[in-house]
Parts: C-alpha cells; sequence; structure tokens
C-alpha cells in the first residue's frame, strides 16, 4: 500500500488522475468529486479500462449480497410488525409515528456499528466490556434490541429478504477485482469497515494507492491525519486574499454578499441550508449557477400534495374539523387555488384573501369539512365566504377520498384519476423537468412494501389507514430529485454547495455564507444508547472525528481558493456566534473583521422586490442612521387637521384613551386609523381576545339583555349560585353555532369545560355572596346588563373640547360596561376581567354613563373591577376623586402634546413594546437593554 501526499499547490484530483493505468479503480468521498474526475478524464481516455466509485459504490460491491436489501420506510414498516407490546411500553412507541424516529436511529447506530466492523451478535459483547462503563438501562436494552433484531431478521428472511446490517461480522468477502489499481481520494477518515476491506483488496494483489491533500500521516497509515493550516506554504498572502465580515443577522450577511460580488467562473457558497432560507430569494439567476436538479418538495405539486396531506392528519386527531391556520398557509398561495377552481385570477385571489382574514378576525380557529354545514347556515354568510367556500369543498373532497384508502394499490388509482399529478403541476415543471417520469417512478418503488408481501393489512399499521398510507407516500417521495430536460445556460455563476460535496474540489473563489458555531463545525447531535465516551471506545464515529474532518475540509477549501469571503453574525439572544473557526484562523494569520453596515430597512426592502435592481438600489442607500436622540425619531409627526378631518371630531372608545396614555404612537395606529395586522398564526388555543368575548357571552346568558328591577339581592341568588346551571351555561355556549368553531379541538377544550368552567361557576358565586348580596341586601335596585342600551347611550358623547391654532376640536366617547346597578342611594358599575385592569377604563365609562349629563352624581358613583379568576374585586385599580375630576382635563392634556409632539412611543419600557418593529422603539429597547 502506497501512501501519496499532494500539496494544496497542485489539484488533488488532477494529482490522482496520474496514478491510473489499464485496468483502474478510482474512489471517492463523494459522488460529485467523482463525476468531476471522470469529466477530466475524458479528454484523455485511451481505452483504460476506469470504474469511478464512491466510497458508498465500493463497499457496495464488496458487500454484495444475493438477496435483495431492505431500505428506509420498508425496513420501518417490518420492524414495526414484530415488536411485542412489552418492547412498544419499553421504547414508549404508541403508533407507527413514535416508530418513524426510534427505528431510524436503531437502523443507524446499527450502520455505524457495522462501520467498526461489528455485527449484530457483537451486541451483548458489548455487556461483558468493562471498559465501558455500561449503565443498567443500557444494559437492558442492550438485550432488548438484540431480541428484537433477530425477531426482525427471522421476519425479513422468511420472505426473501435481507438487510446490510446483517452482513457482518466478515467471514469471506468475494473481492471482483484482481491485479488492478485501486486509488483512493483524500478519504480523510477511514472506518475499521472500509480498512478492512482495503486491505482484503491488497490481498487479493491489488496494487491500492492512498492519495491525501496535504494531510499527514503520523504513525501508523489508518490513523486519521493530522492537519495543521499554519504550516501550509498556501498561508503565504492569505490575509490579501481573505475578507471577513461580521454581520447582525443571516439576512445581513446575504445582502453583504450580494452587495461584493457579480457572477463568476469557479465560484461556490457554502451553505447547506441555503435552499430552505428566506434570503435564497434574494439570489437570482444573474449570480448564481443555475441547478441542474430540483427538489421536488420545491415543486408545485409536492406543495399541494403536502397541503392536502395537512388536512388529512387534521381528521385523526379532531374529525369533521380543518384548522383555519393550514388553508391559511396554503391558499394565500396565488398558485394553489388555480389547480382546484378554474378561470382563476388576481382579483378573485384577493378577495379569497379577504375572506380568509375576514374569518380570522371572527376569531374562527376551524373549518368543517363540510363546508355547506359553517357557510350555508344563513345567505349572507354564504355570499361573504363564497370563494372560500368553494376551494375547501374541491380540497376537502380530495382529503376525504384519501381517508377512504385501505391500500397503496387504491392510492395508485386515485393518483391515476383524481389525483392525476399532470392536473396539479406547473407549466414549467412539464415542459422543463422530468416531474411525471420521477412521481410515477417513486410511486412504483412505493408499492413494492404492498406488492413484496411486506405489509399484508395496513390496519395492522396505521388506526387510520388512509392517512397513514398517505403521509408515508409522500415521506417516500421528499428525497426525489427533478431533472431538467436541457441543461440551463453556462455562463458564469456561484454554484450552491456544502463542506461535505466539496470534499475533493477546488475553487477560484469561496464564500462561507453561514460561518457561524453550531453550523461550521456542526453542534454535537444527540447520541443514542451509547454516549460519545463509549462510542470512541468502540471505534464508532464519534464528534471529535465529525469535527476533525470539518476542520481539514473548511480549511483545505479556504487555503486552496484565490479569494475568500467570510459571513458570520451574533445573536445572544438565539446564543450564535462566530465560528470558532474563524477565532483560530485569526490567531495565525493577521487578517481584519469588518462590520457590515447595511440597515434591516434594506432587508425589508429585498424581501418585498427582490429584483436585481431594486436590491442594489436598496444596499446603495443604506448606511447607517446616526442621530443624537432616538427617542425623537421614533415619534410619527402629527398633523391634527389632516389627523382628524373637517369636523375636526375625536372619537374615543373604552380602551382607547387609555392606548393613548400608554403609547400614542400605537393608538395612532390602532383606535384612530383603524389598522391592524393580518393573523397569519393561528394557534389552537384560547385567545385573550376570544376569552373575553366568551366571558361576555357568558355573562348574557346569566345576567339577560334587558334591564331587571329587583326588590333586593336574594332574588338573585338562584341565579348566581347554581352551580350546575352555571357550569352548564358554558358548556352550552361552547357547542352553541356562535363559538363551534372558535373552541380549540383539543386539551384547551377539555380544560374549558372542566376547570375553567368550574372556575367560573366559583366566581359568580363569589360575587353574589361578596359583592351583591352585602350592598344590596335591603334594597331595591335595577341590574343592567352590557346587552341592554337605551337610545341615549347608543351615540357618543362630548367629554371636553380642546382649542388648538386657532381651532376647536370636540372629544366624544362612548362604550359599554359589562354591568351597571342603579339603587336608590348608589349607582354601581362593574366590569368583569380575566387578565390585567386599568381604573382608566372605570373612569371612562362613569363620565359616559353619569358625569357628562348629570356631574352632581359623583358621590353616589361606586365602580370597580371584578376579577374572575381571583374571584374579589381589584383593590389596587380603583377610582377617587381626584381622578374622577381631572380625567377630561388630563385627556385633553394627552391629545395636547400629540398635536404639539407627534405620537411617542410611550414613557416606559413596557408600553415601547407594543408594535415595536413598525414605530422602530427596537432601538431604543435595544440601546437600553445594553
Amino acid at each position: 500500500m502506497e501512501i501519496k501526499v499532494v500539496e494544496f499547490i497542485s489539484d488533488i484530483i488532477d494529482s490522482a488522475l496520474e496514478s491510473i493505468t489499464e485496468r483502474c479503480i478510482m474512489v471517492f468521498p463523494t459522488r460529485a468529486a467523482a463525476e468531476l474526475a471522470r469529466s477530466r478524464f475524458e479528454p484523455r481516455w485511451a481505452l483504460q479500462d476506469v470504474s469511478w466509485l464512491t466510497m458508498e459504490d465500493f463497499k457496495t460491491i464488496l458487500l454484495a449480497e444475493e438477496k435483495a436489501l431492505l431500505e428506509d420506510e420498508k425496513r420501518l414498516l417490518a420492524l414495526y410488525q414484530i415488536l411485542e407490546e412489552k418492547d412498544k411500553e419499553r421504547f414508549h412507541i404508541r403508533s407507527y409515528g413514535d416508530l418513524v424516529n426510534w427505528g431510524t436511529n436503531l437502523f443507524h447506530f446499527m450502520q455505524e456499528f457495522n462501520e467498526a466492523n461489528k455485527g449484530v451478535d457483537d451486541l451483548l459483547s458489548l455487556c461483558e466490556d468493562q471498559s465501558l462503563f455500561l449503565r443498567a438501562w443500557q444494559e437492558v436494552h442492550i438485550a432488548h434490541i438484540h431480541a428484537i433484531l433477530q425477531r426482525y431478521k427471522e421476519f425479513i428472511e422468511a420472505r426473501g429478504f435481507g438487510d446490510r446490517i446483517f452482513r457482518l461480522p466478515l467471514h469471506e468477502v468475494s473481492i471482483p477485482w484482481q491485479d488492478q489499481r485501486i486509488v483512493l481520494v483524500n478519504q480523510f477518515y477511514y472506518s475499521k469497515l472500509e480498512q478492512e476491506l482495503v486491505l482484503r483488496c491488497e490481498e487479493a494483489h491489488n496494487d491500492v494507492i492512498l492519495y491525501y491533500h496535504e494531510a499527514r500521516i503520523e504513525g501508523e497509515h489508518w490513523q486519521m491525519p493530522v492537519f495543521r493550516p499554519e504550516e501550509s506554504s498556501a498561508v503565504k498572502g492569505l490575509e490579501d486574499r481573505l475578507r471577513i465580515v461580521e454581520c447582525d443577522s443571516e439576512e445581513q450577511a446575504a445582502l453583504a454578499f450580494l452587495a461584493a460580488n457579480e457572477a463568476r467562473e469557479e465560484a461556490v457558497i457554502i451553505d447547506a441550508n441555503f435552499r430552505t432560507k428566506a434570503y435564497s430569494v434574494l439570489f437570482d439567476d444573474s449570480i448564481l449557477s443555475p441547478a441542474q436538479t430540483l427538489p421536488i418538495t420545491n415543486s408545485l405539486l409536492f406543495r399541494f400534495l403536502s397541503m392536502l396531506n395537512e388536512i388529512v392528519q387534521s381528521q385523526t386527531g379532531s374529525p369533521d374539523f380543518v384548522p383555519l391556520r393550514i388553508m391559511t398557509c396554503y391558499l394565500c398561495d396565488p398558485a394553489i387555488p388555480p389547480l382546484l377552481v378554474q378561470d382563476w385570477d388576481k382579483t378573485r385571489q384577493l378577495r379569497l384573501e379577504d375572506e380568509i382574514f375576514a374569518l380570522a378576525d371572527e376569531e374562527v380557529l376551524y373549518l368543517d369539512i363540510n363546508p355547506k354545514a359553517q357557510f350555508e347556515r344563513d345567505p349572507v354568510y354564504a355570499e361573504k365566504y363564497r370563494l372560500l367556500a368553494q376551494i375547501c369543498s374541491r380540497a376537502f373532497a380530495f382529503a376525504s377520498e384519501i381517508l377512504n384508502l385501505n391500500s397503496i394499490r387504491e392510492l395508485s388509482e386515485m393518483c391515476a384519476n383524481a389525483l392525476n399529478p399532470q392536473q396539479f403541476c406547473s407549466r414549467e415543471e412539464l415542459d422543463k423537468t422530468d416531474v411525471l417520469e420521477q412521481y410515477w417512478t417513486a410511486l412504483a418503488n412505493f408499492m413494492g412494501s404492498e406488492t413484496l408481501g411486506i405489509v399484508a393489512d395496513w390496519r395492522d399499521i396505521f388506526q387510520h389507514p388512509g392517512a397513514g398510507i398517505f403521509g408515508l407516500w409522500l415521506d417516500f417521495l421528499k428525497p426525489a430529485l427533478l431533472h431538467y430536460h436541457t441543461a440551463k445556460r453556462s455562463q458564469p455563476g456561484w454554484e450552491v454547495s456544502n463542506l461535505l460535496d466539496c470534499r475533493n474540489r477546488s475553487f477560484r473563489h469561496v464564500a462561507f455564507l453561514q460561518l457561524v458555531e453550531g453550523v461550521i463545525p456542526q453542534a454535537p447531535g444527540a447520541v443514542w444508547l451509547l454516549n460519545e465516551g463509549q462510542r470512541a471506545r468502540l471505534g464508532l464515529l464519534s464528534y471529535e472525528v465529525i469535527r476533525n474532518w470539518e476542520h481539514y475540509y473548511f480549511f483545505r477549501l479556504l487555503l486552496t481558493a484565490q479569494s475568500v469571503q467570510i459571513y458570520t453574525y451574533r445573536n445572544m439572544e438565539q446564543n450564535l456566534k462566530p465560528s470558532s473557526f474563524i477565532g483560530e484562523l485569526l490567531q495565525w494569520c493577521p487578517a481584519s473583521v469588518q462590520k457590515s453596515k447595511i440597515l434591516a430597512a434594506a432587508i425589508f426592502g429585498a424581501y418585498k422586490n427582490p429584483s436585481r435592481e431594486s436590491l442594489a438600489a436598496a444596499i446603495g442607500k443604506s448606511s447607517i442612521f446616526q442621530h443624537k436622540n432616538d427617542t425623537d425619531f421614533c415619534v410619527l409627526p402629527g398633523d391634527p387637521q389632516k389627523d382628524f378631518g373637517s369636523e375636526s371630531e375625536i372619537r374615543f372608545y373604552s380602551y382607547d384613551i387609555a392606548l393613548l396614555a400608554r403609547n400614542p404612537f400605537v393608538w395612532y395606529i390602532q383606535a384612530l386609523r383603524r389598522l391592524s395586522s393580518r393573523k397569519t398564526e393561528l394557534k389552537e388555543s384560547v385567545s385573550p381576545i376570544l376569552f373575553g368575548t366568551l366571558m361576555h357571552s357568558y355573562f348574557s346568558e346569566i345576567l339577560g339583555k334587558d334591564p331587571v328591577r329587583y326588590s333586593s339581592a336574594s332574588a338573585l341568588k338562584e341565579a348566581f349560585t347554581n352551580m350546575d346551571r352555571l357550569k352548564l351555561a358554558l358548556q352550552s355556549l361552547s357547542n352553541s353555532s356562535e363559538f363551534y368553531y372558535k373552541i380549540p379541538k383539543n386539551y384547551n377544550e377539555e380544560f374549558l369545560n372542566n376547570i375553567i368552567s368550574e372556575r367560573l361557576a366559583m366566581s359568580m358565586k363569589e360575587f353574589y355572596y361578596r359583592y351583591l348580596l352585602p350592598r344590596l341586601q335591603n334594597t331595591s335596585f335595577e341590574l343592567i346588563p352590557e346587552g341592554a342600551r337605551p337610545e341615549d347611550e347608543k351615540a357618543f358623547k362630548e367629554l371636553c373640547r380642546i382649542e388648538y391654532e386657532g381651532k376647536e376640536y370636540v372629544l366624544k366617547i362612548k362604550g359599554r360596561a359589562d354591568l351597571r346597578i342603579h339603587s336608590p342611594q348608589m349607582r354601581y358599575i362593574v366590569d368583569f376581567k380575566t387578565g390585567s385592569a386599568n381604573s382608566a377604563q372605570l373612569l371612562f365609562y362613569e363620565w359616559f354613563y353619569e358625569l357628562i349629563e348629570h356631574p352632581e352624581r359623583a358621590e353616589q358613583l361606586n365602580s370597580c373591577f371584578w376579577m374572575i379568576l381571583d374571584m374579589q374585586v381589584n383593590a389596587k385599580e380603583t377610582v377617587n376623586e381626584k381622578k374622577r375630576l381631572s380625567y377630561p382635563a388630563d385627556t385633553r392634556e394627552l391629545l395636547l402634546e400629540c398635536f404639539n409632539r407627534g405620537y411617542a412611543t410611550g414613557r416606559k419600557s413596557e408600553d415601547r413594546h407594543m408594535l415595536k418593529n413598525i414605530s422602530r422603539s427596537d432601538l431604543i429597547i435595544e440601546r437600553e437593554e445594553n
């Protein structure tokens, strides 16, 4: 065996090609490197017999078996069927979905165990190895896993299949090559199995050469190479061709790269997650080298199938209810609705989105699987949501058909008819890629689980066979790649790749777009069954090995390039910081770190219009904004004449004045202009707004909707103290048409009906004994609930007037209190609260109902908050005479300050957090926190 070390000044692939003989096997770490070497050799090919393999190809050929080997989901399906109840209980496997993660970890562990040249039967010997210091639970788990694997082996062999994990220990290996040269190119780390196979090849009279790229072997030739980048001759002049930029975020890093680069030849961006990142839309074909393949997960077809899958899976948990968030996510994509409804256009798309968000504004969480039941309850409602009902009817019909599937054969028939993929692909996918070929090929392979006899009855696997089969099908389809029929343009452009795929390649220009700790080098992964120390003792792949090869391939790529750009960022909240490789680099390379000057505003502008021209303009205008007083910068300028119109009337509802006092900027946006963000994240929980609406409806049930006179508080005892009636009232309300699609269909519903209903009933009972009875026991009174609104209380009432620059502005108010009680002596106002309370709201009600028209009633007023969950009056937020008398003047001063200074962001830090990204008070908050 010969070892050759090539300096970085030479190309490792070109050097390895010099070793080719008449009969030669070339082995590379990656497919990309093997294909590159083959293409370089073709011009000089002189009829030599040369094979171009990856290390995985090399092992597959040498460990070939006569039996067909199970892979992926077929393995897991077979494994699930042999699990006994005690196995499921021990490993917490309640369904096939639970097995996927556990089974994947099991097979991954066994493959690593194989790479350490150990077989399944070697598992039990681990318990006898005192050097491993196994814990008791590990020994028990190992014994159970060995037994499970033995049953799994019997199950698959009875059906004529094998599995690669049973190929070891090696006894006889049939070497198909003799008297040939085998060249292994820059494989930084060899597992024990790979070492054994290479030695067997050498014993079969083959000439073996190991190539390394400036990584030197010290000691035995199988020992992991030692690489010291600072000792490389390629370090000379590195600081002149190296640029390091520190940013505030990954988006800023992307923009900093785009600001500094154009398309180049032999250039690569190292970013393993590039295609899944939002900033990838900023990179167009003018700068990137076009990919020759497209993941099927990026196709319109897969997105449509994913929508159907989410609908289907939702029915396994809450039948008949489809979360609105699912349809919001997919139907707001303009490409999806045309797949369901013909003659779709932009006007209909905009109306559909309005319908979706109008439903969200009503706090609706779910759509009925039968849209007619939800939307056709009255003609007005049916017309209001006409498009949404039409689209959902079509989508839910597909979902219902999928739920009725019982086999892959039935799925195949559905795909050939109602769910034919040709109907759900984009025109570009059909014309320019092999999407249909890849789809039908994958489906044919997927059917193997059934036709090969691995699964006889899907009901043994899934409680809901249709949902389970369809979800499994999409998981099987995910790895597929679509290929373009003709190669795209060949003009220069940056290739997007990752450190793993660039192991044997060299580029003139290299840019690391996300060089942060945890990405490069990657963070330690969760270990399974054995810890890192035990894995290292057994010769399994450990984190130390992974980090060492990442270290080598990173510096190799960096030192072989003519120019290198490194983009990194830090975020203390997310615990993100620059890669430790940068720290090591700066210890021996006198390079400087630049700070990006691109503002977040440029990022938002770039996303809004991600064309190359607009992007360049946004970046060009961006610069660091410096202002002596950031507080003034975050003030929205005011113009009373424009803000309040020609009528010069300013209207307030019950919460508005308190909001104005807290954050004038937010008051202007939300209260005056009535602007609100669209609800895109619809969590299946009881939101504060929904809970408040539910409580008000509940009080209407208990208190009624009309004013009623009573002779004494005793007349209310039955209404406020009958616990069964009070609890039943909330449960009936939850199931009413008003809240049927608003109450979460999960644990929140149980919490509401079983715990909150009990607490509410107790709170009403306490309200009677602790509030009503002491005040109204010996007097007659009139009970006025929220729903009772005389004509004179439906109009706005004037609170005060403001003179400003020769013009008079009228401030008017209107609101509704939860409960009012009028007795001969007193006038009570009660507001029921589940969360925070502010006495300004009580002042608002006092002036609206009483003091504007009858200021002499001030001494008769008594207002308070009843805290529902605390079951008591809020003793802190109360009204006193001073606050009451100054309320109109205080409100006038708040508005005058806005007239003079504009709409500021609030004085308290907690108030500035409201709409902070719109008001840009986040700049003040960040400065204060730092």
